[in-house]
């Protein structure tokens, strides 16, 4: 998808002006109810509009990236996209991306901003360009700085883009006298002070900013869903069936039982019963034979309220059995002796069948059936459950989390609610889980919550507990820790020719508070062996997501180690070569895994092969082309010479970073040096990682997916075995030769067999004919897409694995 939206942006450079003069012109007008600023064209973004609904401001955000390369004003590709703006400005990133052109600190004023313009209105500047340079310009004045250190002091105020750090940290240096800092900050926002917002949010209580509590959703985020799902309005269809269940069933039920009651006491209930297996008979007594006391009248009753229901709700009685009952039960009232022998038989017919499919009323097959359709949902359960935990946690932090979400799940009171179908039960499950995004607790909580699903969400959780500076002034602490946190929010940019991403110390107010504080040598290893102990226990089958890499590398960095992690390449915008970087990083893991199973597994090269690199890790991560580092940079060559380069060029750079990420490990090594992992917990990852790649190989298979969706699969299943190999070649070096003869018998269907006898064959080191390992790109149909035939016994492995250990001992 992104190869293709590349190939459609040259396509359309070659004619911006010419061919797409009517398409700009369309996203000009469509833009015009959206725009922001003038250079280069922006719009309302879903952080400064409340009223634009997110579909709407999606397609305009689209429409602004469209017009803006049309005019030639996005460098699509580029680390500062738009000229003359400085890469520290933090941009609105599409899916894939790109930058549209909106600045998520500038457009409209935001509520926030509005009740500042009314509240100080008397002490603004009036002949300024725009609002915000008025309030940028009174937040430099003296009451101005009085008001913010105020704040700043206390802790009140929020940060939601890294720009709204900026003069926070210039009054913060200016306490501890850094005016070249100061001076550096000034001359880099003041040309941009009339288009975005270089202040905070000002809130009640301080936000919660602690490096051992975390939480996916503030209170504040569940609010606004839970607003969102109050008000949604409910399905006419499902309204309607919610209506019938609970007014017009018991009315129904009611009549049913008067025609049950006309059945002479000593004759059964009507029934069918099958003559030879196939028809039925109706059985048992008649109905409409005696008329208990007061039947009448309570025919009459039950008549009246089903007529007046159906005029409240302007609808007539729907079924046929019923409609017909409520027509004889009218003759029944004003003379029974009226009734023929065809209406009683029907009545009689009718009886037997509500008898056999739900029983007829007071039978406790009845009741069972009317119980469960008590608590059928209607649309307006849900919102009034949404409304009852929205006061619930009305008295809630809005920027904080909930150390005891289940205190507020509880059964709904008779306080709370009047519909009976919902009192005295706890909310629905998606409501519960919507809450429970919001428990706040340590890393390892959340995890066992189930609120941690995969390395990207526990990436987004990182930047509080990575940002590991420290420093003796509380002040300086919580304005860096909000300005990481706000910063790590940023969505990364689609980058080429081998760029990098901005970091956190480009940033010029960021770079200068870095330099008041420490990193945490003290903390820092050990919330690294923690996080990385935590991702490979809990994630075993997975590579390691890129936003992880960035907070991993900083925890590195801050820790004092040297150790580089590598991002994951998309096969799509891959340019051909690799950094010096990933070159380093494959030489450590070839000399450390070349005489592993690992090594013997995939042909890994032999370290003598490999040229030497006099460059040192720490000056290794920078930008530029490998061409510069000349045969250092020395991976792109041998990688190139472990693939066939037959398919489209997707396939072939795909196949080149798998093969790089085989020599590197991909962050493997790194992170298993620093998680301190045993035996058993190698053990555990392995029979976890198996069990996973048997669901997904059985996925891969299904002839019901997508053909695209099933390739992705088979290269998960092949990143996942790959991960496998490596704990087996650790468990190998640990000499746990009882754990890999148990898990190498571990397998349970036809793939994990087939691949743990190839696997079984490496053990040896002299080994001959190796098996070709199992790779996830290929240019023709993937071996795991045709079910494979379970034929791999047990006793073939374990000879495989004893003749490698025989030949080990001698």
């Amino acid at each position: 998808m992104l190869s293709w939206g590349l190939r459609a942006l040259g396509a359309v450079s070659a004619a911006r002006h010419s061919r797409f003069s009517g398409i700009l012109s369309k996203l000009t007008n469509l833009l015009s109810r959206g725009r922001r600023n003038n250079q280069p064209c922006t719009l309302t973004t879903s952080s400064s509009s409340m009223s634009q609904s997110a579909s709407t401001r999606h397609v305009l955000s689209w429409a602004l990236f469209w017009r803006n390369y049309l005019l030639g004003q996005n460098n699509v590709g580029s680390r500062t996209p738009f000229q003359g703006t400085p890469e520290w400005v933090t941009l609105e990133v599409l899916h894939g991306g790109f930058a549209s052109g909106a600045h998520l600190a500038g457009g409209p004023l935001r509520p926030f901003e509005n009740t500042l313009l009314q509240e100080y209105h008397a002490v603004l500047e009036r002949d300024l360009a725009s609002d915000r340079l008025r309030l940028n310009r009174f937040f430099l004045t003296d009451m101005g700085r009085e008001i913010l250190s105020r704040h700043m002091t206390e802790g009140t105020y929020r940060i939601a883009v890294p720009e709204e750090a900026a003069i926070l940290s210039v009054l913060l240096l200016e306490q501890k006298n850094d005016v070249s800092a100061v001076e550096r900050i000034l001359d880099a926002i003041t040309p941009w002070m009339d288009r975005l917002r270089f202040y905070p949010e000002f809130c009640p209580s301080p936000p919660a900013i602690s490096v051992n509590e975390v939480f996916r959703q503030s209170v504040g985020d569940v609010r606004s869903t839970l607003h969102t799902c109050a008000d949604t309005k409910p399905n006419d269809r499902r309204h309607q069936h919610y209506m019938d269940v609970t007014a017009m069933m018991p009315l129904f039920d009611e009549l049913v039982g008067l025609f049950s009651e006309s059945v002479k006491p000593t004759e059964p209930k009507p029934y069918f019963e099958s003559v030879d297996g196939e028809e039925q008979k109706v059985e048992g007594g008649w109905p409409c034979q005696v008329y208990p006391p007061g039947w009448a009248d309570r025919m009459r009753s039950c008549l009246d309220r089903i007529k007046k229901e159906c005029a409240a709700r302007r609808r007539p009685v729907n079924r046929h059995s019923f409609r017909y009952l409520i027509e004889v039960g009218g003759k029944a009232v004003e003379n029974p002796a009226k009734l023929s022998g065809k209406e009683v038989g029907r009545i009689r017919f009718y009886l037997a069948g509500i008898a056999e499919k739900r029983g007829l009323p007071d039978t406790d097959s009845c009741r069972r059936k009317r119980e469960k359709h008590r608590f059928v949902p209607n649309g307006t359960e849900r919102a009034t459950v949404a409304k009852v935990l929205l006061a619930r946690i009305a008295h809630e932090s809005e920027h904080d989390g909930l150390t005891n979400p289940g205190a507020f799940l509880g059964p709904l009171s008779d306080s709370e609610t009047s519909n009976p179908f919902i009192r005295g039960r706890a909310p629905m499950s998606s409501l519960d889980r919507l809450v429970r995004m919001a428990t706040k607790g340590s890393l390892e909580t959340l995890m066992n919550e189930g609120l941690i699903p995969s390395g990207e969400v526990l990436a987004t959780l990182l930047p509080r507990v990575a940002a590991t500076r420290t420093t003796d002034d509380p002040v300086l602490e919580r304005l860096y820790l909000s300005t990481y946190t706000a910063f790590r929010s940023r969505r990364s940019l689609l980058l080429l020719n081998y760029q990098r991403q901005i970091q956190f110390s480009e940033l010029p107010w960021a770079a200068a508070l870095e330099a008041h504080t420490l990193p945490g040598t003290d903390t820092a290893p050990l919330i690294l062996s923690r996080v990385a102990r935590l991702f490979l226990k809990a994630f075993p089958e997975q590579i390691t997501p890129n936003k992880l890499v960035t907070e991993l590398q900083n925890l590195f960095k801050n820790a004092g180690r040297e150790e580089l992690l590598l991002e994951e390449l998309a096969a799509d915008i891959f340019m051909g070569d690799f950094g010096l970087k990933f070159s380093i990083a494959a030489r450590q893991a070839i000399r450390r895994l070349y005489r592993t199973v690992y090594g013997r597994y995939y042909k890994l090269p032999s370290p003598g092969e490999l040229p030497q690199i006099s460059a040192s890790p720490k000056n290794a991560d920078v930008c530029g082309s490998p061409r510069q580092f000349g045969q250092q940079a020395f991976l792109g060559s041998i990688v190139r010479g472990r693939i066939d380069t037959s398919g489209n060029y997707v396939v072939v750079n795909g196949k080149q970073i798998e093969q790089a990420q085989i020599l590197t490990t991909h962050n493997l090594l790194a992170l298993f040096d620093v998680a301190g992992l045993d035996a058993a917990d190698l053990e555990t990852m392995i029979s976890t990682t198996l069990k996973r790649i048997d669901s997904m190989a059985n996925q891969a298979t299904s002839a019901s997916l997508r053909w695209q969706l099933r390739l992705i699969i088979c290269k998960n299943v092949a990143y996942a075995w790959r991960q496998v190999v490596f704990y087996f070649a650790q468990l190998e070096m640990l000499e746990e030769r009882t754990k890999i003869e148990e898990l190498l018998r571990s397998g349970r269907s036809g793939v994990t067999r087939k691949l743990l006898k190839d696997l079984a064959l490496c053990f040896e080191p002299n080994v001959g004919a190796v098996p070709n390992p199992l790779l996830g790109w290929t240019s023709q149909k993937h071996w795991l897409m045709t079910p494979v035939i379970d034929d791999v016994d047990m006793a073939e492995i374990n000879q495989a694995y004893f003749s490698a250990n025989q030949i080990v001992e001698s």
